[in-house]
């Protein structure tokens, strides 16, 4: 299972941001669970998704099929 956008509600948008730091140049910091990649991770219905695809999720919605989401500064 793949996490969607309406598995996200208020108390999973306010978690995730309690986990991230929004830097001076306007990039949110993931400041939780890293994984073994080096990327941020959060669990959601006991499922891990990538802190960069929950920050596109809560944004802009579903990631449509067949695209990524990226790190905009690369971090």
């Amino acid at each position: 299972m793949r996490v969607k956008t309406a598995d996200l509600d208020d108390v999973l948008i306010r978690r995730f941001h309690s986990k991230s730091a929004r830097q001076p140049n306007g990039c949110l910091e993931w400041q939780a669970h890293i994984d073994f990649h080096g990327y941020g991770r959060m669990k959601i219905l006991g499922e891990g998704c990538g802190a960069h695809r929950l920050a596109w999720m809560i944004a802009h919605g579903d990631i449509p099929s067949g695209m990524g989401a990226l790190h905009h500064c690369d971090n």
